[in-house]
């Protein structure tokens, strides 16, 4: 054992220690996930309280997973610990 903290603490620290890119609309930041060749792979939105994303689309299904906080779409309110797919 490390003695290292582990649980929703530690992983919300390991967020917050992530390098976030502001974006051009205000309360919306990114975190882009690369893999071991540094291509983008998958990316991490963090949204202050209120803020909506802007309409996009994807050439393929968008998956959403709610850390925390809360996210609402077309379909409700998705809460923390909430897993969506969003067929293309």
């Amino acid at each position: 054992m490390s003695g290292q903290a582990s649980g929703p603490e530690q992983a919300f620290a390991a967020l917050a220690a992530r390098p976030w890119k502001r974006t051009a609309w205000p309360g919306i930041r990114l975190s882009f996930l690369t893999d071991a060749a540094g291509a983008p792979r998958a990316v991490l939105i963090a949204m202050d309280p209120g803020c909506a994303y802007p309409r996009h689309r994807h050439l393929g299904d968008e998956e959403v997973l709610v850390l925390a906080g809360a996210y609402e779409d077309a379909w409700g309110v998705h809460t923390a610990g909430e897993f969506l797919v969003n067929a293309a």
